[in-house]
């Protein structure tokens, strides 16, 4: 899974593994939505609701987890950026619609929540700054003044997702950060279950302890296809990558890159017929 590399390199995951693990964010993101608007519809009952969600609660961690494997694999960090604001701004009216239980009306309470992007942007802003500071404070006074500046950014970032009201809040922010410290420790997949099991703490509810057992069994896998692409086993190594092929190969990347604001644009659609 992770290309070769001296203890200073930072890993990489494959492109496949990258394009895998979106996947099956965007399906499960999709899943969630689409419980809602059938449920606003009054087409599926609360009880079959809560399947949808428990379902959903999946795709962000998934989608944290992608970006910050995204700011260490993109060479334009500011590019990327402006990308996720884009997706961010054109994703903003449709999500409010959606996330409303009438249609085509934007309340009160849909200009009070954000949509997913603009916690991943604040996310990954954050990280240009963490970065930054990794680069530029030296000396011998520099993991206690990393660790005060460090610190604050955290606070910092978490108190302008509260105030912003952004999609997860401050728990957003600081599952991005964990993870990324995950991203460049030797110990990465014991910080991971940290990171994820401390997500499911702080934004506690009955859908979450289904989320953690699916993250869980997610960073088991991970493992495993970890296994078999360092496997010196050719056998094991063909079966990895014909799987991965099949599942990835005739999927466009492009719509992959745009699925979040088209998915809500169709789910409007469905909202205005099913209404």
């Amino acid at each position: 899974m992770y290309k070769n590399s001296t203890k200073s390199e930072i890993k990489y995951i494959s492109s496949e593994i990258y394009y895998l693990i979106r996947y099956i964010a965007i399906i499960t993101m999709f899943i969630d939505h689409f419980g809602r608007v059938l449920y606003d519809t009054n087409i599926i009952k609360y009880s079959t609701f809560m399947i949808f969600i428990s379902v959903g609660r999946l795709a962000f961690p998934l989608f944290c987890y992608l970006l910050v494997e995204s700011f260490y694999f993109t060479q334009n960090k500011i590019k990327h950026l402006k990308r996720i604001g884009f997706l961010f701004v054109i994703s903003e009216l449709p999500h409010d619609i959606i996330m409303t239980s009438t249609p085509l009306s934007l309340t009160t309470k849909a200009l009070t929540h954000q949509n997913t992007c603009s916690t991943l942007f604040l996310g990954f802003l954050m990280l240009c700054i963490n970065l930054f500071l990794d680069k530029n404070i030296k000396g011998k006074s520099a993991c206690i003044t990393k660790l005060c500046f460090k610190s604050s950014l955290i606070f910092f970032f978490s108190i302008v997702s509260i105030y912003l009201k952004l999609d997860y809040s401050y728990y957003g922010v600081i599952l991005i950060f964990l993870l990324n410290i995950a991203k460049l420790n030797k110990h990465s997949i014991l910080i991971r279950i940290f990171a994820f099991a401390l997500f499911g703490v702080l934004t506690f509810t009955p859908v979450y302890v289904l989320t953690l057992i699916y993250i869980l069994s997610f960073l088991c896998i991970f493992e495993i296809f970890s296994f078999m692409h360092i496997s010196k086993t050719q056998k094991l190594k063909s079966l990895y990558a014909r799987s991965l092929k099949l599942i990835t190969g005739n999927i466009s990347k492009k719509i992959c890159s745009y699925f979040y604001p088209l998915h809500f644009y169709l789910l409007v659609i469905i909202k205005i017929i099913l209404n």
